[in-house]
C-alpha cells in the first residue's frame, strides 16, 4: 500500500517519510514532526477501516493509555498483551484469543480502526441532542431582517428531529425567547444598558472562538446575496440523512512513548488542560497548561 492509499484509508498525511533517529537530527529539523489528521474523512476503502462493536482495549499502565494494535505483543499462554507505548505486559485479554481467531485490531492492515462505543453508564440516554442558538441582530434594517427571518425559517423546517433550537436577539435590550411555549409568545428581556467599546464587537473579536471551534465567517452585504443564502444552507446540510453534516462534543487524544513529545495542535481545537508528561517544553500551537488532549 502506498502513501497515498494509506492516507486515504486512515485520513492521515504524514510530510516526512523517516523518524528522525537522534536528539541532534530531531532539533535541525526546519519544519516540525507533526501530523495532518482528518478525522471526519470518509475511507474510499471501508473494508480497511473496520468498524468494531465493542470498547478499545486499552493498556492499564498508569499514565499510558495506549490501544491495543497491530504492533502489541500477544502471549496466548497467559491471555496477555505487551503494550508497544509503554513495555507493561500485565495487561489481561479479556475477549477469546486465539492464533487463529486475532481480534481485528492485531491485523497488520489495520492500523486505523474505528469502534462503536457501548452506552456510557454515566449518561443512560446517551449524549443529548445537538444545541442550535440562532444570534440575531434585531437592529438591521427591516428588509434585511425579513429575508434573514425567512433563511432561518426554511433551515428550521428541515432540520432532523430531535434538535434543539434557541433563539436571542437584540439591540436596545437582548430577548431570550422561548420556542417551546405555546400558549403565546414568551421571552426573558435582560437589560442592554452595558456599553461596550468600540473595535470590540467586530469581525477581529470574533477569529478565536471561530478559529478554535471549526466556525465560519461570511462577509456579504446583505442577506438577500446567494453568497450568504448558499453558505448558510451548506452549513446545515443532511444530504439525505437524519443528521447534520456535523460533528459534536469530539475529543482527539494523543498517546506516545516515553520518547516522543508532543509540541501542541493546529486546528479547530481547544486544550481540555488534563496534565501528563507527553508534552514537550517547546509549544507550537494549541497546547495550554502541557495537555495532549483537545
Amino acid at each position: 500500500m502506498d502513501f497515498a492509499e494509506l492516507e486515504a484509508v486512515e485520513g492521515l498525511r504524514w510530510p516526512w517519510h523517516s523518524w528522525p533517529p537522534t536528539t541532534p537530527a530531531a532539533a535541525s529539523l526546519v519544519v516540525p514532526t507533526s501530523v495532518l489528521c482528518s478525522p471526519l474523512q470518509h475511507p474510499t476503502a471501508p473494508d480497511l477501516l473496520p468498524l468494531l462493536p465493542y470498547a478499545p482495549l486499552r493498556c492499564a499502565s498508569p499514565g499510558c493509555g495506549a490501544a491495543l494494535n497491530p504492533f502489541s505483543r500477544v502471549h496466548h499462554g497467559s491471555a496477555r498483551w505487551s503494550c508497544a507505548f509503554c513495555g507493561a505486559a500485565a495487561n489481561p485479554f479479556p475477549r477469546l484469543l486465539a492464533p487463529d481467531a486475532l481480534p481485528a485490531e492485531l491485523f497488520p492492515t489495520h492500523s486505523s480502526v474505528e469502534y462503536l462505543l457501548p452506552p456510557d453508564p454515566a449518561e443512560p440516554g446517551g449524549p443529548g441532542p445537538p444545541a442550535l442558538v440562532f444570534v440575531i441582530d434585531a437592529a438591521t434594517a427591516a428588509e434585511e431582517l425579513t429575508v434573514l427571518k425567512d433563511e432561518v425559517r426554511r433551515l428550521m423546517q428541515g432540520l432532523p428531529e430531535g434538535i434543539r433550537v434557541a433563539l436571542v436577539t437584540f439591540a436596545a435590550s437582548v430577548w431570550v425567547h422561548d420556542l417551546g411555549f405555546e400558549g403565546c409568545a414568551r421571552v426573558v428581556v435582560l437589560n442592554g444598558e452595558r456599553e461596550l467599546e468600540s473595535d470590540k464587537v467586530g469581525a477581529a473579536e470574533l477569529r478565536n472562538p471561530i478559529e478554535v471551534t471549526g466556525g465560519l465567517m461570511v462577509h456579504t452585504e446583505s442577506f438577500e446575496y446567494e453568497q450568504f443564502k448558499s453558505c448558510f444552507r451548506h452549513m446545515f446540510r443532511r444530504e439525505g440523512t437524519n443528521y447534520l453534516n456535523m460533528n459534536f462534543n469530539a475529543t482527539i487524544e494523543i498517546v506516545t512513548s516515553k520518547e516522543v513529545k508532543i509540541c501542541g495542535a493546529l486546528g479547530p481545537c481547544i486544550s481540555l488542560r488534563r496534565k501528563n508528561n507527553s508534552v514537550s517544553d517547546k509549544e507550537i500551537g494549541e497546547v495550554y497548561d502541557k495537555v495532549p488532549t483537545w
